[in-house]
């Protein structure tokens, strides 16, 4: 069958001198693309991966503003709880005085009554 310089034929056997079989050429053209497309999805996939590292920074660096922004909200509302509780407090401060002055008032009509009621029971006439 020749010293293995030629090609068989894949179905035969049968060795071709000097004829490169066709069997071996279509196998080198599968190689030859199957290596391009891994050659051009590594590429994609590098692309990809930068695409995603430059997304995932953005997304961090938008990440630490929120954060900054909650932060500075939570102080806002503090702040606001702080004066509420003072401004309640101030209320019932208010509450409270208007109520002595209630109480005052009172006590100041009852006093101008006795006093027109002993005007008028010592004979002075009131308008």
């Amino acid at each position: 069958m020749g010293c293995g310089h030629g090609a068989r034929h894949p179905q035969r056997g049968l060795q071709l001198p000097g004829a490169i079989s066709i069997y071996a050429i279509l196998r080198r053209v599968d190689i030859e693309a199957t290596m391009q497309f891994i050659v051009e999805h590594q590429a994609r996939l590098t692309t990809s991966q930068e695409t995603q590292k430059e997304s995932i920074a953005s997304l961090e660096k938008m990440a630490a503003g929120h954060e900054e922004r909650i932060a500075r909200l939570e102080t806002s509302i503090a702040t606001a709880t702080d004066l509420i509780g003072r401004l309640a407090q101030a209320e019932i401060r208010l509450v409270e005085r208007m109520e002595k002055v209630e109480e005052r008032q009172e006590r100041l009509f009852e006093r101008m009554d006795r006093f027109i009621q002993g005007l008028e029971g010592n004979g002075h006439k009131t308008p």
